[in-house]
């Protein structure tokens, strides 16, 4: 991944902060094409905040 910037974070679907993800989905939009990156995922560690799990 080098030239890239790369922004990780962990997210959770039903967590009082999931409208910041529409925020993080405009930041890879308008930026992808310089090479930024944004990888998510999910994090259910907090009050089980993240429905989707592994089968």
């Amino acid at each position: 991944m080098q030239g890239k910037v790369l922004l990780i974070v962990n997210t959770a679907t039903n967590c009082g902060f999931t409208p910041q993800l529409s925020d993080l989905q405009k930041l890879q939009e308008g930026y992808q094409d310089r090479g930024f990156q944004t990888l998510a995922f999910p994090f259910n560690q907090f009050a089980d905040q993240e429905p989707w799990k592994d089968g």
